[in-house]
Protein backbone atom coordinates (compact mmCIF):
# COMPACT_ATOMS: atom_id res chain seq x y z
CA UNK A 1 0.00 0.00 0.00
CA UNK A 2 1.43 3.35 -1.47
CA UNK A 3 1.47 6.11 1.53
CA UNK A 4 0.75 9.80 -0.13
CA UNK A 5 3.82 12.08 0.32
CA UNK A 6 4.74 13.96 3.03
CA UNK A 7 3.96 17.52 2.82
CA UNK A 8 7.11 19.17 2.24
CA UNK A 9 8.07 22.29 4.70
CA UNK A 10 7.36 25.25 2.29
CA UNK A 11 3.32 24.24 2.22
CA UNK A 12 3.33 23.77 5.61
CA UNK A 13 5.61 27.47 6.79
CA UNK A 14 4.24 30.07 8.61
CA UNK A 15 5.12 32.98 8.21
CA UNK A 16 4.67 35.91 10.74
CA UNK A 17 4.54 38.81 7.92
CA UNK A 18 1.47 41.09 7.71
CA UNK A 19 -0.87 40.66 4.56
CA UNK A 20 -0.88 44.32 4.26
CA UNK A 21 0.80 47.62 4.35
CA UNK A 22 -1.53 48.51 6.86
CA UNK A 23 -1.09 45.64 9.44
CA UNK A 24 2.75 46.80 8.31
CA UNK A 25 2.67 50.01 9.82
CA UNK A 26 0.63 49.24 12.59
CA UNK A 27 3.47 47.04 13.62
CA UNK A 28 5.52 49.35 13.20
CA UNK A 29 3.87 51.76 15.18
CA UNK A 30 3.49 49.41 17.76
CA UNK A 31 6.98 48.84 17.96
CA UNK A 32 7.68 52.33 17.89
CA UNK A 33 5.44 52.77 21.13
CA UNK A 34 7.22 49.74 22.52
CA UNK A 35 11.15 51.14 22.33
CA UNK A 36 9.98 54.45 23.20
CA UNK A 37 7.17 54.23 26.01
CA UNK A 38 4.69 56.42 24.54
CA UNK A 39 1.32 54.99 24.51
CA UNK A 40 -0.35 54.57 20.90
CA UNK A 41 -2.50 57.81 21.68
CA UNK A 42 -0.08 59.73 22.59
CA UNK A 43 1.78 58.62 19.37
CA UNK A 44 -1.21 59.72 16.93
CA UNK A 45 -1.09 63.41 18.65
CA UNK A 46 2.22 63.90 18.23
CA UNK A 47 2.92 62.19 14.27
CA UNK A 48 -0.47 63.20 12.68
CA UNK A 49 -2.43 65.32 15.45
CA UNK A 50 -5.20 62.84 16.33
CA UNK A 51 -4.80 60.99 19.48
CA UNK A 52 -7.37 58.01 17.45
CA UNK A 53 -5.37 57.78 14.48
CA UNK A 54 -3.92 54.21 15.48
CA UNK A 55 -7.59 52.80 16.73
CA UNK A 56 -9.19 54.21 13.56
CA UNK A 57 -6.26 52.25 11.78
CA UNK A 58 -6.88 49.19 13.43
CA UNK A 59 -10.96 49.15 12.80
CA UNK A 60 -10.23 49.90 9.40
CA UNK A 61 -10.14 53.27 8.69
CA UNK A 62 -8.83 54.51 5.65
CA UNK A 63 -4.92 55.96 5.26
CA UNK A 64 -3.99 58.44 2.49
CA UNK A 65 -0.38 58.48 1.57
CA UNK A 66 0.14 62.03 2.79
CA UNK A 67 -0.61 60.98 6.19
CA UNK A 68 1.43 57.66 5.52
CA UNK A 69 4.51 60.03 4.74
CA UNK A 70 3.90 61.75 7.82
CA UNK A 71 4.03 58.82 10.41
CA UNK A 72 6.73 57.24 8.55
CA UNK A 73 8.93 61.02 8.97
CA UNK A 74 7.30 60.62 12.93
CA UNK A 75 9.29 57.07 13.23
Amino acid sequence: MDLPPAPSSASTTVTSEPSNPIETLLEEIAAFCRNNGVAESTFGRLAVNDGKFVSRLRDGGRLRSDTLTRVQSFI
